[in-house]
């Protein structure tokens, strides 16, 4: 089998080293001239290091977290803090928090020479038995099977699914600050909910604390440049620990870009097409599942295509094994802006541990799918 995976990112890369594993002679095209470096932390849950695990992409990433502590956003009260510890001990796979660069550098270093820059794919269409992809060059190529990586704004997808257009969520700014004294440690994360808005702070393994905040556009003010200013301006009165750690950033750190989000298709296959990450799911980052959805859509993909006889019912396969998913973390990600989650956790003083955590880590459960193809030589050899 040849295949074409169209995106150079996290989910095209990872998709592609699965691919490989199970026999597929795999090329990933992506239009940048060069590796898409940058970005800032990502938190990978036991379902996202558990995957990458399945593809074989072992070794420790980043840091290693034990404690999440939940805080409102407006007061600064602490409504719970939950050891997890316990969870990821049960899962057999950390709650890391890595760098995107980090983690795309191991990617590349397992593909070598089957990533090709510079080719921007304008259309793929089913002749026959094979699909032929054309370039915006001019050129093109012919292959059995397509998956298309290429992020929110899929050009593969919006031509065979156009039903669902990308919606502008919110706006969000990143960067990273030095780690206050008064910070609990390294292996503590900490989010922030309130009306429309959600913060987080991610320890960095350089010492540093890598933070997030998002803010729905509507309750954006004009002013969303890349600075601490901006993100001050458009956050008001925030609690003392985050506007600490965001008027110390370094500002060459400091990134500002919108949110869309995109309602998962029913099937996320289609013919000899199949959708992955962003370009399958576009979610809120809010819910911190992006990345790890992503490498699960990749072990998913590859083990369907080694349980079928052919491409057809490989597709239709893992349709059936990630579509439903999908929907369902789309519809979490989105929960944490809305105004309904704000009025709950603004009449609340405490969360219990003995309901937080459990829930917290049922969604960190790494996937039936996953140990599935963690037990398949093919699949964790490479």
């Amino acid at each position: 089998m040849k295949a074409a995976v169209i995106g150079g990112g996290l989910a095209g890369c990872s998709t592609a080293i699965g691919l490989r594993a199970v026999g597929v002679d795999v090329t990933v095209f992506e239009a940048a001239k060069g590796p898409r470096y940058g970005g800032g932390s990502l938190s990978l849950f036991p379902r996202g290091t558990a995957a990458l695990g399945a593809l074989g992409i072992g070794g420790p990433l980043g840091l290693a977290i034990e404690t999440v502590s939940m805080i409102h956003y407006r007061s600064g009260q602490l409504l719970t803090r939950a050891d997890l510890a316990g969870g990821t001990q049960r899962a057999g796979y950390p709650y890391a928090v890595v760098t995107r660069d980090e983690v795309l550098s191991r990617l590349l270093d397992h593909l070598g020479d089957q990533v090709t820059y510079g080719r921007r794919c304008s259309r793929a269409a089913v002749e026959g038995d094979a699909v032929k992809i054309d370039f915006e060059d001019g050129g093109g190529t012919q292959v059995d099977l397509v998956v298309a990586a290429d992020g929110t704004g899929s050009i593969l997808r919006s031509s065979l699914w156009p039903e669902e257009e990308n919606r502008f969520l919110s706006v969000a700014w990143q960067g990273m600050s030095p780690m206050p004294e008064s910070y609990p440690g390294p292996a503590e994360v900490t989010l922030l909910y309130g009306p429309g808005s959600f913060a987080g702070l991610f320890p960095s393994s350089d010492g540093r604390l890598g933070w997030f905040a998002d803010r729905r556009r509507e309750l954006t003010t004009g002013m969303t440049d890349a600075t601490a200013e901006a993100v001050l301006a458009n956050f008001g009165e925030l609690p003392e620990l985050l506007a600490q750690v965001i008027a110390a950033v370094d500002p060459a750190t400091v990134q500002s870009y919108p949110i869309w989000v995109r309602r998962p298709p029913r099937h996320l296959a289609h013919g000899r097409l199949a959708l992955v990450g962003d370009a399958a799911h576009t979610v809120s980052p809010s819910a911190g599942q992006g990345a790890s959805e992503a490498f699960n859509d990749a072990v998913a993909l590859c083990y369907a295509l080694a349980n079928r006889q052919d491409i057809e019912a490989g597709l239709k396969y893992y349709s059936r094994l990630r579509a439903r998913r999908a929907r369902e973390v789309w519809r979490s990600s989105l929960l944490p802006m809305g105004n309904l989650y704000h009025r709950l956790i603004q009449g609340t003083a405490h969360i219990p541990d003995a309901l937080f955590r459990p829930a917290f880590e049922r969604g960190m459960r790494p996937g039936r799918t996953v140990r599935k193809a963690a037990d398949l030589p093919t699949m964790s050899a490479d």
